[in-house]
C-alpha cells in the first residue's frame, strides 16, 4: 500500500510535490527497486510471516519514476480535500473554497472496501489555506480488515502565534480519536496511523500525543446528544449504541519500541533539500504508529522503526544542486503481532 502526500500549489510556475510512501509488503517480493533495496527486515525465530508486517513510509518531494503511473492503480483514493466526489464520506471542516488540498492519497495492492476523508477544523500560517486532515481506508487484507490512516499534520510556521501550531495538532488528534472511537473497530483488527506528524519524538508534545486524557466514551457522547459536526454520509453519525464500548482514553498509539538508523527524519545538516530551508535544524517527526487498546491481550508484540539515510542521484533546479529524494528520510517499521491478524473475533476497540 502506498500513501502519497502532495500539495498542488503553483509557486512561481513550479509544481511542488511531496509524498509519503507507506508500503505493507506481503510474502511476495517487491517489484519496486527502491523499496527492495531500502526496507530493513526483522529476524525473529518464533515469528511466522502471518503475524509480522514490514512498513515503509517516505515523504517523496519529486515522484519517482516507478510511481508516475499511479493514476492507473485500481485501488486508490482521491486526493484528500480536493472534492467530495468518490468518497464514502466527507466529514470535519471541508471547504470547497480552500485553495490547497490536503495532499494525501492512499494507493493499495489490496482492494479498498471503504474510503473516508476528514478535514481538520483548525490551521495556522500557510496551513490555514489547506484542507489538511486524514484519509481512512479499510483494506481487504486476505479476507481480514486492515485499517489505515494517513495524515500530514499542522507544521510549525513563523506566521502562527506561539503555541498555536501545537494546539492545532492537539485538536487534530482529538478529532482523529473521536472518529476512531465512533468506528467501533474490533479490538484485534490491526489499525495503522502513519505520516508526517510534525511532532518531534524528543518533546513532551510527542508523549501527550500517544494518549488522550481528555477523551470521552461513546456513551458519554450519546448522553450529550451524539457527535456534533458530522457530515452527511459520515460513518460516525450514528455513534455507538453499546454503553460498554471502550472509552477513547483506553486507546493509545503504540510508539516504536526501538529506533534505529539516523537520529532525524528531517535534517538540514546533511539533507540537501532541508538544508535550503534551515541548515542547522534537525527533527524526528515521521512515524508509523499502531493503534493499541489497553487490554489484557494487546495486538502488537513489538515495533522497530528505522530512519534510512537514502540519497538520490544529483539533480539541478534553478542552478542549485540537490542529491535527495525529499527533505525527509524514509522510515521503515517492522511490526510483530502477537498472533495472526486474520479473523480475530469481534470485540470492539472503541
Amino acid at each position: 500500500m502506498i500513501i502519497l502526500r502532495y500539495f498542488t500549489i503553483n509557486l512561481v510556475g513550479a509544481l511542488l510535490l511531496a509524498a509519503t510512501v507507506l508500503s505493507i509488503p506481503t510474502n511476495s517480493a517487491s517489484n519496486d527497486k527502491f523499496l527492495a533495496e531500502n526496507t530493513t527486515s526483522i529476524s525473529t525465530a518464533d515469528t511466522s510471516p502471518s503475524n509480522s508486517l514490514k512498513v515503509l513510509s517516505n515523504n517523496v518531494f519529486f515522484l519517482p519514476e516507478a510511481l508516475l503511473n499511479w493514476g492507473q492503480n485500481p485501488y486508490q483514493t482521491p486526493t484528500l480535500g480536493q472534492s467530495r466526489k468518490d468518497w464514502n464520506s466527507t466529514s470535519g471542516s471541508y471547504s470547497s473554497l480552500s485553495p490547497v488540498n490536503g495532499g494525501v492519497v492512499i494507493m493499495s495492492k489490496w482492494p479498498i472496501k471503504e474510503k473516508h476523508q476528514f478535514i481538520y477544523k483548525t490551521g495556522c500560517g500557510s496551513d490555514w489555506f489547506s484542507n489538511k486532515g486524514f484519509i481512512y481506508v479499510v483494506l481487504d487484507y486476505n479476507g481480514a480488515n486492515l485499517h489505515v490512516f494517513g495524515t500530514h499534520m499542522q507544521s510549525d510556521d513563523s506566521h502562527c502565534y506561539p503555541g498555536q501550531a501545537a494546539a492545532c495538532r492537539a485538536q487534530a488528534m482529538e478529532s482523529w480519536r473521536s472518529f476512531l472511537s465512533d468506528r467501533n473497530i474490533p479490538r484485534e483488527e490491526l489499525v495503522i496511523f502513519a505520516g508526517d506528524f510534525n511532532i518531534d519524538r524528543n518533546t513532551a508534545e510527542f508523549n501527550s500525543t500517544l494518549t488522550s486524557p481528555h477523551s470521552v466514551s461513546s456513551q458519554e457522547r450519546l448522553n450529550k446528544g451524539g457527535r456534533s459536526g458530522a457530515s452527511e454520509g459520515d460513518p460516525s453519525n450514528s455513534g455507538s449504541s453499546d454503553p460498554s464500548s471502550v472509552a477513547m482514553d483506553q486507546v493509545s498509539l503504540h510508539a516504536p519500541d526501538d529506533y534505529e538508523g539516523d537520529a532525524s527524519t528531517w535534517t538540514g545538516i546533511d539533507n540537501s533539500i532541508a538544508h535550503f530551508s534551515d541548515p542547522k535544524e534537525h527533527n524526528y517527526i515521521d512515524f508509523i504508529f499502531v493503534v493499541e487498546n489497553k487490554s489484557p491481550s494487546p495486538v502488537v508484540q513489538s515495533v522497530v522503526q528505522t530512519a534510512l539515510k537514502v540519497h538520490s542521484p544529483a539533480f539541478t533546479i534553478w542552478g542549485q544542486v540537490y542529491n535527495d529524494y525529499s527533505d525527509h528520510w524514509p522510515i521503515s517499521a517492522n511490526i510483530v503481532l502477537k498472533k495472526d491478524p486474520i479473523h480475530q473475533g469481534n470485540t470492539t476497540m472503541a
